[in-house]
């Protein structure tokens, strides 16, 4: 519970931050008279992470502009990650077996970020087997939501590592060598 409380304050706390800091500050018509952007599109795109240009103006680590690396938008992810943490373990420990695909899909990140890219690729190259008007981008989300709980379930039930977790696991123990008695 501690996790989560945490996690929501310094999440709060850092969008707080970045939201004062657009408002009061002059940073939005700033990148405006330097990039030609009107400010209202400058405003968007510091809001949403699609523009990152190289600021060296150090109001830019008071903003937590999604992607950017500047210390508050890192600051703000370490608190939504913990706040997500910390509500999952919460959940978890109180659906016990019901949780189980959640659970096993969450111990294989690796083999599920694999797979996910290798579906969107299938899905969006001219010629893969899913590239066709009827799979649409919600059916393509509702496929990986069931491939990864699907996937989850079975790794649960073999009690074993996800396949990718697996490799690299058995990479870094024979690199490692063996262990010291």
């Amino acid at each position: 519970m501690r996790l989560a409380v945490v996690g929501a304050l310094l999440a709060a706390c850092t969008y707080l931050v970045g939201r004062v800091t657009l408002a009061v500050s002059a940073i939005v018509p700033d990148l405006s008279a330097a990039t030609g952007m009107p400010e209202p599109v400058v405003r968007g795109e510091l809001l949403t992470g699609t523009l990152l240009p190289l600021i060296e103006d150090p109001r830019w680590h008071l903003l937590a502009t999604p992607h950017s690396g500047s210390s508050l938008d890192v600051l703000h992810t370490v608190g939504t990650s913990l706040a997500v943490l910390g509500v999952c373990l919460l959940v978890t420990d109180r659906l016990g077996a019901l949780a189980a695909p959640v659970v096993g899909a969450g111990a294989m990140p690796l083999t599920l970020y694999v797979g996910h890219l290798v579906v969107l690729h299938l899905w969006r190259d001219d010629d893969g087997p899913l590239n066709s008007p009827e799979v649409s981008g919600p059916v393509i989300m509702v496929l990986l939501t069931v491939l990864a709980l699907a996937g989850g379930l079975l790794k649960h039930a073999l009690g074993r590592r996800g396949p990718l977790e697996a490799v690299t696991h058995a990479a870094g123990a024979a690199a490692a060598g063996p262990r010291p008695a």
